[in-house]
């Protein structure tokens, strides 16, 4: 199985956002309540890495991508949006392969242009 929690904790491989949308000065994420320790402001020498862990503790293998969100609003040069994501987890150990977490939480993204 897939070490998933290893991997969003490495970001070693992700391009810096300048790299990746050169035409970004920063990005802002407004988290749901219970990320305070996730990063929610990002510049141009951060990485562009936007999947944040979920929020349900028995949760395998979750969490929350934001990065086709912020693909699709560069592409399209919109600066505010509102989106709900799903948590790709399963619920809890007793549920691999069977149910999904489910989990949706609710962000803000503002995204500042040169």
């Amino acid at each position: 199985m897939r070490d998933i929690k290893k991997e969003m904790e490495d970001k070693s491989w992700a391009f810096e956002i300048l790299n990746k949308y050169p035409a970004v000065d920063s990005i802002q994420i407004v988290h749901p309540l219970g990320y305070d320790s996730e990063k929610s402001l990002f510049a141009e020498e951060d990485k562009a890495y936007f999947k944040f862990h979920c929020l349900n503790r028995e949760c395998i293998d979750g969490g929350f991508d934001l990065a086709p969100v912020i693909d699709d609003m560069v592409q399209k040069r919109q600066d505010k949006d509102s989106t709900k994501v799903r948590c790709w987890g399963w619920q809890d150990k007793e549920r691999i392969n069977k149910f999904h977490c489910l989990i949706e939480q609710d962000y803000s993204i503002a995204i500042n242009y040169k």
